[in-house]
């Protein structure tokens, strides 16, 4: 998944959802002084695990929905990318969109949006839903193969907004 992010050059990485750090450690072995790295986590627990873990990220405990006020307090414009760990197939249609439409707000119009899903839990509606609302709000959605040595076996999404999506005020 991190290495969907182009990180050549100065960007900005936001990572929603991220828990203990499963997927944080990987982006950290790639944030260089040119990079700008911070994640939202609404879990208070996860918040914590991620402070004891990783002293140095800057974890918002707050809700994804609200990365547009959270960027706005950060005097971050866009992002470049989002690695997301959220649990897509829990949530309700209106929150899957809420996450996507806010998202839209600040990703830059050559960003990237990678997230993943598990495998057993692809043929589920959440599941199906999700994948319905990528393809509607990103000009290209990829899907990765199946990634077996991960427990339990996943698959990641690589999107990228189309000239339509992006919200650019």
């Amino acid at each position: 998944m991190v290495r969907q992010v182009d990180w050549s050059g100065p960007r900005t990485v936001a990572e929603f959802g991220p828990g203990t750090g499963a997927i944080t450690r990987y982006i950290l072995e790639k944030v260089e002084d040119q990079h700008d790295f911070f994640a939202v986590e609404i879990n208070q627990g996860m918040v914590a695990a991620m402070a004891k873990r990783f002293p140095a990220v800057e974890v918002h405990h707050e809700s994804a929905t609200d990365i547009k006020a959270i960027c706005q307090q950060r005097g971050t414009p866009r992002l470049d990318a989002v690695i997301s760990g959220l649990p897509w197939t829990v949530f309700s249609d209106q929150l899957q969109e809420d996450i996507i439409q806010a998202m839209l707000t600040v990703l830059e119009p050559d960003g990237v949006f990678i997230t993943f899903a598990y495998w057993h839990g692809l043929m589920l509606k959440g599941a199906k839903r999700f994948r319905r609302l990528l393809e509607s709000s990103f000009g290209d959605v990829t899907a990765s193969g199946i990634v077996w040595g991960s427990f339990p076996p996943a698959m990641f999404y690589t999107c990228t907004p189309g000239p339509n999506q992006l919200d650019q005020s």
